[in-house]
């Protein structure tokens, strides 16, 4: 912003916005933006017609409240990110390196918990499905646990 041309000259900016009409915030929690890149490995898939065993398996989180990140954040709200990677590490370490990560994507906005998330995983085996429905049932019953009586889908 060209703060001449809009006529301010101040020195310092006050956030006074707040989510609830008729309140007046003094102060704000900021914030801030973030970007980490990290080197990935791609490996070709050697899927061919004939491997019957090869299956794709997704892991959807999804139907949580979710909600905005500066209003919401102390309610204890799950993250559908969070839980989607918990399961997913959860499901790769189980495998025996039968199982390989596809895709994985959640969340739309950056100030939001995100109440979506999913991952895609390339399994090889039948030994390696059941050890990923068996982690990833170990994962759900936790964050049944943990996050029951506040998320109830």
């Amino acid at each position: 912003l060209d703060s001449k041309a809009l006529g301010l000259t101040g020195k310092t900016m006050l956030n006074l916005d707040t989510e609830e009409w008729g309140e007046l915030y003094v102060g704000c929690a900021g914030g801030g933006e973030s970007r980490l890149t990290l080197p990935v490995t791609r490996v070709a898939s050697t899927t061919t017609a004939e491997d019957n065993n090869v299956e794709l398996i997704e892991i959807r989180v999804e139907g949580l409240m979710g909600g905005h990140s500066g209003v919401n954040i102390h309610e204890g709200r799950a993250n559908a990110i969070l839980l989607c990677a918990a399961a997913t590490q959860a499901a790769l370490q189980a495998s025996n390196n039968d199982v390989s990560l596809v895709s994985m994507n959640g969340g739309d906005k950056h100030n939001a918990i995100p109440r979506e998330a999913r991952a895609m995983l390339r399994v090889s085996s039948p030994e390696a499905k059941e050890a990923v429905q068996e982690a990833v049932n170990k994962c759900l019953r936790a964050a049944q646990a943990e996050y029951g009586m506040l998320e109830t889908n």
